[in-house]
């Protein structure tokens, strides 16, 4: 039976011959084999006759020696396994000593704020108990003025009184002067009504007053006073102007909203967050969808009748939504094909197939019909204030003026729309605004013909009726007191 060696320079010769080292696996199978043979070996040579048996105890010297190398590498295993563990003792250490510290850091900067924040509170508890004591000082200061008014005002009452008693006095000693004068100043006057009458009643009409005037008769012997209702306070006038108010006050209020989101959409860039973040913040984002359906339809009369083009988008989410667009969108458009959209606040601004772009009008129904009634609130309320006092001509020759008015409300609208949005201007839409803007202009300031010719103002009128009633009845029109 060879000796141990010979296993061991096999397995070298192997190496040499293979080029790679031996796997240990086999290296221990191999042993296991030379170990069983050598023990079936020694047996046999145990049961031989005395004397002949050679290589008795190879076996169990060569077993011992194995389990000392295999005692020896598992040695180097736990020694290996110790320093690992010392190493990470050391490392758990460092990583306690820094925690420890970041403790005593955390601890040092808690109480600074904690001390900042007691300073904090001290110093508005300081500054509060100023501010009540500045107050009850301007208390004090208000009660001795109340109490200095009152006084003041007591004097004065009394000087009112006096004065009111000196009046009295003289007017009780000024009345026999009076009566024994207004005899003759009545003759006087009433030779003057007959050529002066009606440029008497035009001015008062014209300056906001009534022409009446105080007037004796002599044969009664009682003084009265002409009275005429003021054309400019009627009821339709102040019906006018508290509707006008309401709705040019509701208008703006209710317009500010809308105004201010669409300040923001103009000063707005392209939304950096999620989906879920871009349908509030005020952002441009950005989608892509896809052209589910077009159409295209004519309509108004036969004379006038405009293409309309209509585009159903299927939107990321899932929706499905209808836009009018432009002839160039449409015909780049087909069904299937993508659609790059701009929305804003979840609203579609803007939308892009091919090379065509067509943005969608930024500012809202809502916003127009608030607009378009703070701007009617305006132009009623300078009819109240400019018009005459007859309602019915609101309607009648000024018809056009409102027609005016209005055009030129649609054409601010029209200036409005493309100036605040973010593409380009269009011309035609300006130039269409502007033509609008002149032909309301020349409606509300140039046009000023009648069918029935020219008429007198209704103060003139009124008075030569008035003048007219003098003459036939002296005193007639006088109220007695």
């Amino acid at each position: 039976m060879p000796p141990k060696e010979w296993l061991t320079g096999l397995h070298e010769a192997r190496e040499r011959e293979a080029g790679v080292p031996v796997e240990p696996s086999r290296k221990a199978y191999a042993f296991g084999l030379y170990m069983d043979a050598l023990k079936e070996f020694e047996d046999e040579a145990a049961r031989r006759p005395a004397g002949k048996k050679p290589y008795q105890q190879r076996w169990t010297r060569y077993d011992l020696e194995r389990k000392l190398e295999v005692a020896r590498d598992r040695q180097q295993v736990l020694e290996t396994e110790l320093a690992d563990a010392r190493r990470q003792q050391v490392e758990l250490d460092t990583t306690v000593a820094g925690l420890h510290r970041q403790l005593e850091t955390a601890r040092e900067a808690g109480t600074q704020d904690l001390r900042r924040r007691n300073e904090w509170q001290q110093r508005q508890l300081e500054a509060a108990s100023a501010f009540v004591r500045d107050l009850e000082h301007r208390l004090r200061g208000s009660e001795q003025q109340r109490e200095e008014m009152a006084r003041t005002t007591g004097h004065l009452e009394a000087e009112i009184r006096v004065l009111q008693g000196q009046v009295a006095r003289l007017i009780e000693e000024a009345e026999p002067a009076r009566h024994e004068r207004e005899p003759a100043l009545t003759a006087v006057m009433a030779g003057r009504a007959e050529g002066n009458g009606d440029r008497g009643a035009g001015a008062g009409q014209r300056d906001g007053r009534g022409s009446g005037g105080r007037t004796y008769s002599p044969s009664t012997g009682t003084t009265g006073t002409l009275y005429r209702k003021p054309p400019y306070f009627t009821v339709w006038r102040l019906i006018g102007f508290l509707l006008a108010a309401t709705a040019l006050v509701a208008g703006l209020y209710l317009s500010l909203a809308p105004y201010q989101d669409l300040r923001a959409y103009q000063r707005a860039q392209p939304c950096v967050t999620t989906v879920e973040d871009a349908t509030t913040a005020d952002c441009i984002s950005q989608e892509t969808g896809r052209v589910a359906q077009k159409d295209a339809y004519e309509e108004g009369s036969k004379d006038q009748k405009k293409t309309v083009y209509k585009l159903v988008v299927e939107r990321a989410s899932g929706s499905f939504e209808a836009f009018e667009v432009d002839g160039e969108v449409y015909s780049a458009a087909q069904e299937g094909s993508a659609a790059a959209l701009k929305t804003w606040h979840g609203r579609v601004i803007e939308i892009a197939v091919g090379e065509e772009v067509f943005e969608l009008a930024p500012m809202g129904v809502d916003f127009a019909w608030r607009i378009g009634l703070a701007w009617a609130g305006l132009g009623l309320l300078l009819w109240s204030l400019l018009g005459d006092r007859r309602f019915g001509r609101f309607y009648g020759l000024s018809v056009f003026r409102v027609a005016g008015w209005g055009w030129i409300g649609y054409s601010f609208w029209l200036f409005a729309e493309e100036g605040m949005g973010r593409g380009s201007v269009d011309l035609v839409a300006v130039a269409s605004a502007a033509c609008f803007f002149l032909l309301g202009a020349w409606f509300l300031f140039l046009f000023s013909w009648s069918t029935r010719g020219p008429r007198s103002p209704l103060w003139r009128r009124e008075g030569r009726i008035a003048l007219r009633r003098r003459r036939r009845t002296p005193l007639g029109g006088i109220r007695r007191l």
